[in-house]
């Protein structure tokens, strides 16, 4: 039987491998529709402009790939 936190470590590989394959759209699956997104240098951004974000964001850099080196959901 799979655990809440094993759930959500799957939930968060699945999104960053979709993200690197160029799948923007699984933001709109992943983040609720009333999603406000914060990141270091840019005003908060609701899910559509987290989208045209992350779309500009991959224009720029298409080869960015994710790694994920240790990936913890236990405790606090």
């Amino acid at each position: 039987m799979e655990t809440i936190e094993e759930r959500n470590k799957a939930i968060v590989r699945d999104y960053l491998k979709e993200m690197d394959r160029g799948n923007l759209a699984i933001l709109k699956e992943v983040l609720a529709p009333n999603a406000i997104v914060h990141f270091p240098g840019f005003p908060p951004m609701d899910v559509q402009a987290t989208l045209q974000g992350g779309e500009m964001f991959y224009a720029a850099f298409p080869d960015l790939s994710h790694s994920i080196d240790d990936l913890i959901a236990e405790g606090d």
